[in-house]
């Protein structure tokens, strides 16, 4: 990222503003509107510019793809944290992406890999070759931009915007691997799968020989537990797609409903090992080994899926918790209370989704004041948190007043609440 800083401007705006505007807001500086020459909010509106006309050049064939997903994949981060409360500016760079994705990226989801003799460094970056980027196949390190874009999408969709670029995704790579049947139920997550799988040696193709062994380890062992993160955010975007098409189609919406179970079925059994691990995990274990972090922040995620999908399949005035929901909140609470004692408030930020969902669904007083307060305490790290912060203190309140789940999807479409992306 910061070697294509150095060649490319827009690249090294989105940096420079990112950086600037991290540092006012932990220090308190309410400085939004300062525009002068060289401030965060300057560099961000410049690599706006340049983009808009980097993009709609009519005569420019071809665009450099590293270059302009590490742009959109900075300005996705500044928006997420910095932005405004209707989230304009996150559902215009997730529109932008979805069709760059669709128009020039089209034929490079094919994935091909190099075939014998080509080195594998030539699908590292785009940066490293004069050839010109619209001769190269998809690049290992725009495949793992695309990843993260994907993530965010997938987070912004259950938060009432986004959900457009995976939907692109998934029509591109089923178009390029079509499948019948019930394989096709779990293409979602097959599909990102491939994506995810296929940018894995981005690493150790970049450092090349000078790859430390201890690194080269490190990714093999977290491997397994970064696939469930990509496959609990594409479910995610499935339970979000459910529930646009429960708005409009009650009875196909309870046929998805099935696919959606299994597909949650699927990715439990696949991971099941991960997720024993998690539940016999001690608090006297801390984070020094990263797997055990990554555990302690990642298969919370699942769980809160579950709750997910159970808040939106079951009639709202059903208050009594099931044994599905208090098993996987307990297994929320239990990695969350370890991921503060060893990580602090900083460490709650990778989990503000579970203890957003833990919120709404427990009976717990303690757990719910808990999982409100650790909230409430990241809010000093961006305005989403903060604004998530708010949404959750006033559902509750009319949980409680009114003995019924409110519908935060309808909440988040009224008009009436700030939105934000966990």
């Amino acid at each position: 990222m910061f070697r294509i800083a150095q060649v490319d401007p827009i690249v090294m705006h989105m940096i420079l503003a990112v950086g600037g505007r991290e540092m006012e807001f932990r220090r308190n500086m309410q400085n939004e509107d300062k525009r002068g020459i060289g401030s965060p909010l300057w560099h961000y509106s410049s690599a706006l510019r340049m983009m808009a006309d980097l993009v709609g050049d009519d005569d420019r064939e071809q665009l450099d793809l590293d270059s302009i997903h590490t742009a959109l994949y900075l300005m996705l981060q500044y928006e997420q944290k910095y932005g405004d409360e209707r989230c304009s500016g996150v559902v215009g760079h997730l529109s932008g992406a979805s069709l760059i994705l669709k128009h020039r990226c089209n034929e490079k989801l094919l994935l091909s890999y190099p075939s014998p003799g080509v080195q594998p460094t030539a699908l590292v970056s785009t940066q490293r070759t004069q050839q010109s980027p619209g001769n190269k196949p998809l690049s290992l390190y725009s495949a793992r931009l695309i990843v993260w874009i994907a993530l965010f999408d997938a987070a912004a969709s259950s938060c009432g915007v986004g959900g457009e670029l995976n939907g692109t995704l998934f029509k591109l790579m089923s178009e390029s691997n079509a499948t019948d049947g019930i394989a096709s139920q779990f293409q979602p997550l097959e599909s990102f799968e491939k994506l995810h799988r296929f940018s894995n040696p981005l690493y150790r193709t970049t450092w090349g020989e000078n790859y430390p062994q201890s690194e080269l380890l490190d990714d093999v062992e977290n491997r397994s537990v970064y696939s469930l993160l990509g496959a609990c955010t594409q479910l995610r975007f499935m339970i979000a797609q459910l529930a646009k098409l429960f708005e409009c189609d009650a009875a196909a919406a309870h046929q998805r409903a099935l696919v959606v179970e299994r597909s949650i079925q699927e990715v439990n059994n696949k991971f099941s090992e991960l997720m024993e691990v998690a539940a016999e995990l001690s608090l006297t274990t801390d984070n020094s080994h990263r797997l055990v972090a990554n555990i302690r922040s990642v298969v919370p995620h699942f769980y809160a899926v579950v709750l997910d999908f159970l808040r939106l399949t079951q009639p709202d005035d059903e208050v009594t918790i099931s044994s599905r929901q208090i098993s996987a909140l307990r297994q929320i609470m239990n990695l969350a209370f370890q991921t503060y004692k060893h990580g602090g408030d900083e460490a709650m930020m990778r989990i503000a989704w579970p203890l957003f969902m833990v919120a709404l669904e427990t009976d717990d007083l303690l757990h719910r004041e808990w999982a409100l307060d650790r909230l409430g305490s990241i809010s000093k790290f961006g305005k989403n948190f903060e604004r998530a912060h708010h949404f959750l203190v006033d559902v509750v309140d009319m949980q409680s007043r009114s003995g019924k789940r409110v519908n935060v999807r309808e909440r988040f479409q009224s008009g009436e609440v700030g939105l934000f992306v966990i």
